[in-house]
């Protein structure tokens, strides 16, 4: 982009001006998290959705970095590097290689991981702020144990499992971690599309103990095998797969294939149910300070300055 069409006015939010540069930069990250591509690289349909919703991205954090609360929440230095490094394995994951590669892209990255931190913590503000009652906590209890197969809080007893794992050190997916997990992926949708997947393991798996007979581990308990893993298949039907689980030494698929199970008691998972209601009023609260700011603010969008109007995004 020309310097002259890089410094070209967009829009204005209470007076202060976002330029064409700063649309283009925010595009182009999207385009990197949402789909790991480049711009030129993604159909007319995508890139009209991108701008849309980067322009819209912008105005509302302009006035959310522009407010009192941002003051009293700036990020860390750690918390910046960490929040760069999970973009990055995000974009990674999507084959988006040659993207993180550019020196360009990091900076602007950088730049834009420090404005969702801001964001990110001003929710933190709100969410100290939320209370639940003792009610809406055991009504949520009860409408997730009742509903059969979604094993919100079902944890206990035993699950017959078969799995795929694929090593961190093999070299069939030479652009490391990230193509393990595109690999699992890949194996997941030719399961839904028919495929069996005692074949796909004994054809893909690098777990000699148990490729062998498709993949099939038994009967397993938690402590049995990695907790997340036991977590993630919990949640699921029988017959159902989990995504990629990380291990230190590479990653799991695992596929439900019975299961013996019983819920937890609310006393053990109030807490658990109590940190996500407040988190989601939290949420409610900010993105309806948001609106209020919006509706108050001089929003300004058009091409050309002099005929710029009010409008609202």
């Amino acid at each position: 982009m020309s310097e002259k069409v890089d410094s070209q006015p967009l829009a204005t939010v209470n007076g202060h001006v976002i330029y064409a540069g700063a649309l283009s930069r925010e595009i182009e990250l999207l385009a990197a998290t949402v789909h790991g591509k480049t711009l030129d690289n993604l159909v007319p349909s995508q890139r009209a959705e991108l701008k849309k919703n980067a322009i819209t991205k912008l105005i509302r954090e302009e006035l959310i970095l522009e407010s009192e609360l941002a003051d009293l929440v700036q990020p860390s230095d750690e918390e910046l590097k960490a929040g760069i490094a999970e973009a990055q394995t995000t974009i990674l994951v999507q084959g988006g290689d040659d993207i993180v590669e550019d020196e360009g892209f990091q900076d602007r990255l950088s730049e834009s991981m420090r404005r969702e931190l801001v964001i990110h913590h001003v929710i933190d503000l709100f969410l100290g702020e939320a209370e639940v009652s003792d009610a809406e906590i055991e009504l949520y209890y009860t409408s997730h144990t009742g509903q059969p197969g979604m094993g919100r809080f079902v944890r206990d007893g035993k699950l017959e499992l078969a799995e795929i794992f694929l090593e961190a050190e093999k070299t069939l997916c030479p652009v490391g971690r990230s193509g393990l997990i595109r690999a699992l992926t890949s194996f997941k949708e030719r399961h839904e599309n028919g495929e069996n997947f005692a074949d796909l393991a004994r054809a893909q798996s690098d777990r000699r103990e148990s490729k062998e007979n498709g993949g099939y581990l038994g009967w397993m308990r938690r402590g049995e095998v990695n907790d997340d893993a036991f977590n993630a298949a919990c949640t699921l039907e029988v017959g159902g797969l989990t995504g990629a689980i990380e291990l230190p030494d590479g990653y799991l698929m695992l596929q439900v294939i019975n299961k013996e199970l019983s819920v937890l008691p609310l006393d053990e998972v109030r807490g658990e149910i109590s940190n996500e209601l407040c988190d989601a009023k939290a949420r409610a609260a900010f993105k309806e300070w948001v609106s209020q700011m919006m509706e108050s603010a001089d929003i300004r969008v058009g091409g050309d300055p002099s005929t710029w109007s009010k409008g609202k995004r």
